[in-house]
C-alpha cells in the first residue's frame, strides 16, 4: 500500500455547476454549529448531475492516490458570512460501526473572489500552510485525516461545496 502524505490535490469545478448551485442554494438552510458555537448556513445537494461530477474528481484523486473509497457520504454547499469560520479540525470519522471511515475530503470555491474578504481555507501540515486558491470553481482534495481550517469572513459572503468519501478504514 502506498504512503498517503496530506498534500493536496487541486482541481476545477464546472464552472456551470457552480453558477447553477450559487443560484439555487441561498433558500432554507439548515444552520449548523460548527467550531468553537459558531454556526453556518450548509444546503445538501441531492443533484445527480452534481454528484456526477464530484464523484469524477474524487475517483481521479483515489486512483491517483492509492486512497481506497467506496461512497459519498455527504455533499453540502456551506455559506459562510461576515465572522463565520471553522478552527482548526480533521474532517476524520467512522461510520458503519467502525467498518468505514471518511477519507477524502473535497472543497471547491463557488464565490468569486470580490465577493468576500478573509475567509481563506488552509490545509496545514506542522509549519507549512497551504492556501486554497480563491478564484471561483478552484478546489482541493486531501485526505481527511490531514488538520485543516477556514479563517472567519471579515465582508461578504463565501460559498463552497463540500463533501467526504467515505472507504474502509485505513489498514
Amino acid at each position: 500500500m502506498k504512503k498517503v502524505g496530506i498534500a493536496p490535490v487541486s482541481f476545477n469545478f464546472s464552472e456551470e455547476l457552480a453558477n447553477d448551485l450559487r443560484k439555487k442554494y441561498y433558500l432554507n438552510p439548515a444552520e449548523v454549529e460548527l467550531h468553537k458555537g459558531r454556526k453556518v448556513s450548509v444546503y445538501g445537494i441531492t443533484s445527480r448531475t452534481i454528484k456526477k461530477e464530484v464523484w469524477r474528481h474524487i475517483k481521479e484523486y483515489s486512483d491517483a492516490s492509492g486512497i481506497l473509497v467506496s461512497k459519498i457520504d455527504d455533499i453540502s454547499v456551506i455559506k459562510y458570512s461576515k465572522n463565520d469560520g471553522y478552527g482548526k479540525h480533521s474532517d476524520i470519522s467512522l461510520w458503519d460501526n467502525s467498518k468505514r471511515m471518511r477519507k477524502i475530503s473535497f472543497i471547491a470555491q463557488l464565490s468569486n473572489p470580490n465577493e468576500y474578504t478573509g475567509g481563506e481555507v488552509c490545509l496545514i501540515d506542522g509549519d507549512k500552510k497551504f492556501v486554497l486558491p480563491r478564484q471561483m470553481c478552484a478546489g482541493i482534495m486531501f485526505p481527511s485525516f490531514a488538520p485543516h481550517m477556514v479563517k472567519p469572513v471579515t465582508s461578504g459572503t463565501r460559498l463552497s461545496i463540500v463533501c467526504w468519501v467515505l472507504g474502509k478504514c485505513w489498514q
